[in-house]
């Protein structure tokens, strides 16, 4: 949980070194929830720990001041057997022993009584520094507790401004002219900044089979993923506006596993913006497939890839609509309608 919070504080950051433009807005907005989201969860997990530590030093702490009463009352009984015998008390039974079995009987009753009052008074300092040491103890870790618990309401307070700053952002879009030029403007740079990426990602090794003998044989990136949105560019029916739209928009949910439709390898994985967090996969042949929005990322460029191997996870990186899986086919560098490839197992 550490390491993912630490992932998600840089990636907050370096998005929010770029707000320029709709998109990037947004991408930083939605950075800033997923990193307190994950703190939340992270504080929570550090305060469950804290409290169980707290009860356990406070068990500790109860039980060594029953043993630390306890003590007390044994030497309060040998201080009052004490007192009663008197000044000779401790050698009256030597003084008057008949014989010698008495004598040593006696010997031993005061040797045991002097050792076992000895004994108590050590036990019953050795109590009251391991109850003092628990007491601070305690005290720590109840303020542990405390800043936690101020530092998950905190975390919570930024989770939900951020979230509403994004819906803001995303109503703008959808009621104001100009915001939504700008973001269509931008998702057109986004698409062309993904053809860079194909175009300077290096060639994949060579992959057993040809990949253009399989195809209409791939497998759906998502367990019954469903295509809420076909191949082919929109028109936004309220403002005209053309929207690009060369792929599928695959409905799952948040989290979901993607998996790989078929062998080949990872040519690159990294941000672009309108795109998220996005994993493009070679299939040789000049045949690649594109994976956009993603929460996760667990493949790195190189990597070998297999069919059915796990990607990444679904999420809503550079989403404007929420948690889905954006997927691209490119052929030879152009966008070709996924459902040539995917047969009639996704329509």
């Amino acid at each position: 949980m550490r390491e993912e919070v630490a992932r998600l504080s840089a990636e907050r950051e370096r998005l929010a070194q770029d707000t320029v433009g709709v998109l990037a807005r947004l991408d930083a907005l939605g950075a800033e929830a997923r990193f307190q989201d994950a703190r939340i969860e992270q504080l929570t997990l550090e305060q469950t720990a804290a409290e169980a530590a707290l009860a356990a030093t406070s068990a500790a702490r109860a039980a060594v001041q029953e043993r630390l009463d306890a003590g007390k009352a044994r030497l309060a009984t040998i201080a009052r057997l004490l007192q009663q015998a008197g000044p000779l008390g401790r050698v009256k039974p030597v003084l008057g022993a008949a014989d010698a079995d008495a004598l040593g009987a006696g010997l031993r009753s005061t040797h045991e009584l002097a050792w076992r009052s000895k004994g108590e008074v050590a036990g019953i300092r050795e109590s009251e520094a391991r109850l003092a040491a628990l007491e601070a103890e305690q005290r720590a870790r109840q303020a542990e507790v405390t800043r936690l618990r101020d530092e998950a309401v905190a975390a919570r307070g930024a989770l939900e401004a951020s979230i509403r700053a994004r819906q803001g952002l995303l109503d703008d879009m959808r009621r104001e002219t100009a915001v939504r030029e700008e973001a269509v403007g931008e998702l057109e740079r986004a698409r062309a900044s993904l053809e860079a990426v194909l175009a300077g990602a290096p060639d994949a090794a060579p992959v057993r089979l040809d990949v253009r003998r399989f195809k209409g044989l791939f497998r759906l990136p998502v367990e019954g993923g469903k295509v809420d949105e076909p191949f082919g560019d929109r028109v936004d029916p309220r403002f005209g506006t053309r929207l690009p739209h060369p792929g599928w928009d695959l409905a799952a949910p948040f989290g979901a596993v993607v998996r790989a439709p078929f062998d080949g390898r990872v040519s690159w994985t990294g941000w672009l913006k309108g795109y998220g967090l996005v994993v493009v996969l070679d299939h040789g042949s000049a045949v690649h497939t594109i994976y956009g929005h993603l929460s996760a990322a667990i493949v790195q460029s190189g990597d070998p890839i297999a069919q059915g191997e796990s990607l990444g996870r679904v999420g809503d990186t550079g989403s404007v609509r929420g948690a889905y899986l954006y997927l691209e086919v490119r052929v030879d560098g152009r966008p070709e309608d996924p459902a040539s490839w995917f047969g009639t197992r996704a329509r």
